[in-house]
């Protein structure tokens, strides 16, 4: 019976080609979609899912709060891990965790490499699986590390590194490294890098420091603001409650920080599994994915498959009454309806599996193109996933179970009395039904469309919003000088001559002005600092602190309302006791007369307490999904973190050959000139949102395609019932403007229908997806009009078509058997 089934969906393909290739293409579309979204999906939920007691492992993350607001990091003392460990039951194990970057050189080569210094304990935490060596002797010695895989390769080639030495050019870790042990390559979905960075740890060591200052870090508690370069994990016991454990955290900062300290700080766990995708609602860190991205691309999915399987439903039931006659005939020669049922069914999933097919090859093509797109290493390996491939043909079974149920259900309650005499008449349920569809179809389309719109509208106004500086023509070169003292460092030579490099810039015609800075405009808000100020004594403050050069406000062209600008040679306290605030700090602290009023930027190694000589306008120092706080600039001049120039539009790349050998002559040969010009800086900031553009952009032309594709099929079948209609009209004198219009004005009533059902939903939705941005665009009419409009033009494109077939077809033809 199986083969017989088989045989007869075969042949029902074979005999109606164009519809079958428009119900195998349109699946193979929304199967394409869907799987590669899945793929995404399943990436970015796999994040740490590889460790086998991730349920039981958090991260500490620290709140500091001041002036009613609190700010969160995952950045802790060192000593906090002995004292978790060592004070509460419930920990099992505490490690401290410190990532970073630096130089190694072996011979006369030197490497970059990202390195993760920790306790022996992260061995017992997180799976490391060592592929040579073993724990219990790969750190006898302090100076010992491990090494992955691919780093070993790097360094090594096929030389076995057991043994070897490499020497770390870096302040807090230099000195010589002997590598003891091999393990394997850290999973790139790991959450174990420096601010979410993607960088992979290329090795792991587990103590000797090269500097008093990283000895403090590892080692102490640190009470006041600094730099923090430490995260610490816990692996709970089993049954441990972590709710009642953070509830024990305030006595612990009083108990080895003191009381003040416990006032304004404050621990919590964060569970390993929630810090990738959960950390922006969790604690309004961008660092890492977003689990509102993964439902709506999720949606997305759902929708274009959805059209798809609509498409096939649809032209399924439109050519019933082809099939009428068979199916009389099967029910007089004994079949019953389940019997049937389960053949149209086979033939749905038949359809659905070679779909599928076509869809895995599609995928397999774009799958790099997507990979480089999102930032991605997805690959689809189905030879050595049997569980992917299960997955897959269930998905094509359940999609063609789900477009064939209908028609199934539909075509095997024919009666065969009416068909073999064929008096059948697929009724106007029916048509209902096929309609209804349709207005789902152009919905789904419509709502793609016009959110895409909105995205754009709102990226466009972020991009020429004025942020109360002015970024035009500006070349932004990153300078990133962390460690003056390390050998190696990429931007010593620049910081210990900043003088003389920016007068260097400067001396090409096209240079306009130069200026420094610590943090990179529009980009970070800069470091959340301590600040106590006059008349709030007793009360601390954070508030994000700038630092820059004297021509910081003149270049970026920042309004001065009150008081005057950084001037280190007229006022030489300028360097160590003056600040510059915002209005908006103004207004939080409740200063009517700001000028001359005390304020202090408490730091551990630079306590700063000066005065506030001078009031700006309001701008945007981060990006437009945060308001503008409260802000405080001080003058520097040393350790920037990025320079900029403005320059001359014409010249462009005369100008940049200039400055790259300049560069040269300042820089050390392993930085290679790199600069940002703004709307580079814009893209990358906004990246998240831009591929969500494109995706919803992508998504959209899927389902306008496959909207067309099925309206294509249905307008045809529809020009075929009525093609003796349209015969006796063209005899009565009918206009081949009349005959399109009959035929296209069902059609365009559907589309318009349509908007009405997909304009609320636009609205809620983008309403929603604008309110994560302090400062966003209302939503344009426009969006509305021209969604529904192109829904429209392209609706009556495709059904144009065989409208102007029939209306330029000779009606003798249809009449001729009347």
């Amino acid at each position: 019976m199986f083969r017989n089934y088989l045989i007869i969906a075969l042949r029902n393909l074979k005999r109606q080609k164009t519809f079958s290739a428009i119900n195998i293409l349109g699946l193979a579309i929304g199967l394409a979609t869907c799987i590669l979204i899945v793929l995404y999906i399943q990436d970015e939920l796999s994040f740490d899912s590889w460790h086998a007691k991730g349920d039981r492992i958090y991260r500490v993350m620290r709140e500091t709060k001041a002036g009613g607001q609190s700010n969160y990091l995952p950045d802790t003392s060192g000593a906090l891990a002995g004292a978790l460990e060592r004070d509460f039951p419930e920990v099992e194990k505490a490690v401290r965790v410190w990532i970073d970057f630096i130089d190694v050189s072996l011979g006369e080569k030197e490497f970059p490499l990202s390195i993760c210094i920790a306790d022996p304990e992260i061995f017992a935490i997180f799976d490391f699986p060592f592929v040579r060596g073993n724990l219990e002797t790969a750190f006898l010695n302090p100076n010992a590390i491990a090494i992955t895989e691919s780093a070993a390769k790097r360094l090594f080639g096929d030389e076995d590194p057991i043994g070897k030495t490499i020497t770390s050019e870096s302040k807090h870790h230099g000195g010589e490294r002997t590598i003891t042990a091999i393990i394997e390559d850290v999973p790139r979905n790991s959450t174990l890098s420096r601010y979410g960075e993607t960088d992979y740890i290329d090795y792991i060591g587990t103590g000797s420091f090269s500097s008093e200052g990283a000895k403090y870090l590892w080692e102490d508690w640190i009470p006041t603001d600094g730099w923090r370069p430490v995260n610490t994990y816990v692996l709970l016991r089993e049954g441990a409650d972590p709710k009642a454990l953070s509830a024990k955290f305030p006595e612990l900062i009083d108990r080895y920080m003191g009381a003040e300290i416990a006032r304004t700080n404050a621990y919590h766990l964060q569970p390993l599994n929630r810090i990738y995708l959960y950390s922006r609602q969790d604690y309004n860190l961008d660092w890492y994915g977003d689990i509102d991205r993964v439902y709506q691309f999720g949606a997305i999915a759902v929708l274009v498959l959805a059209i798809g399987c609509i498409n096939f439903t649809n032209l399924t039931t439109a050519q019933s009454a082809r099939r009428a006659h068979e199916v009389g005939l099967r029910k007089v020669s004994g079949a019953y309806r389940s019997q049937l049922m389960g053949q149209f069914l086979g033939e749905s999933v038949l359809t659905a599996m070679v779909a599928l097919v076509l869809a895995l090859s599609a995928v397999e093509l774009v799958l790099p193109e997507f990979n480089a797109f999102f930032y991605k290493q997805i690959e689809l390996n189905l030879s050595s996933d049997p569980l992917l491939v299960i997955s897959l043909i269930g998905i094509a079974v359940f999609v063609g179970l789900l477009a064939g149920v209908y028609p199934a259900f539909f075509l095997s309650a024919y009666e065969p009395t009416e068909t073999l005499k064929g008096a059948f008449r697929t009724g106007s349920r029916g048509q209902w039904i096929r309609k209804g569809l349709v207005v789902v179809q152009f919905a789904i389309s419509i709502t793609l469309i016009a959110s895409t719109g909105a995205i754009y509208q709102q990226l466009d106004y972020i991009k020429n919003k004025h942020l109360g500086l002015n970024m035009e023509q500006m070349v932004l070169m990153p300078i990133f000088v962390l460690d003056q003292e390390t050998k190696l460092d990429p931007g010593k030579k620049l910081a210990a001559r900043y003088a003389t490099v920016k007068q260097a810039f400067l001396a090409h015609p096209n240079a306009l002005e130069a200026t420094a800075y610590r943090w990179r405009v529009g980009w970070s808000g800069g470091i959340i600092r301590t600040i106590r100020a006059e008349g709030h004594e007793g009360t601390d403050w954070r508030m994000p602190l700038l630092e820059v050069d004297e021509d910081y406000l003149d270049v970026f062209q920042i309004e001065l309302v009150e008081g005057r600008k950084f001037d280190p040679i007229a006022f030489p306290t300028d360097t160590s006791k003056a600040f510059i605030i915002n209005e908006t700090a103004v207004a939080r602290l409740g200063w009517d007369d700001p000028i001359g009023k005390s304020f202090e930027w408490v730091d551990r190694e630079r306590n700063r307490k000066g005065t506030v000589v001078g009031v700006v306008k309001d701008f945007h120092s981060g990006p437009l999904q945060e308001e503008i706080g409260p802000v405080a600039l001080t003058l520097r001049h040393q350790q920037f973190y990025s320079l900029g120039v403005r320059v001359k539009a014409e010249g462009m790349e005369e100008t940049l050959a200039f400055f790259e050998k300049t560069w040269k002559r300042f820089a050390p040969a392993e930085q290679p000139f790199d600069y940002l010009m703004w709307d580079q800086q814009f893209e990358y900031m906004y990246s998240a949102e831009q591929r969500a553009q494109v995706l919803t952009l992508l998504s959209s032309g899927m389902a306008i395609l496959l909207a067309c594709m099925g309206l294509f099929g249905l307008a045809a079948f529809t020009v075929e019932q009525r093609v003796k209609e349209i015969g006796v009209r063209k005899v009565l004198g009918a206009s081949v403007s009349n005959i399109v219009i009959l035929v296209s004005r069902t059609f365009a009533i559907m589309v318009l229908i349509a908007n009405l059902f997909a304009w609320p939903v636009v609205y809620f939705a983008m309403r929603s997806w604008l309110e994560g941005f302090a400062y966003r665009t209302d939503l344009s009419w426009w969006i509305f009009v021209l969604s529904g409009a192109v829904a429209l033009a392209i609706a009556l494109f495709t059904v144009s078509f065989h409208a102007l077939r029939a209306a330029l077809s000779n009606p003798v033809e249809a009449l001729r058997h009347e």
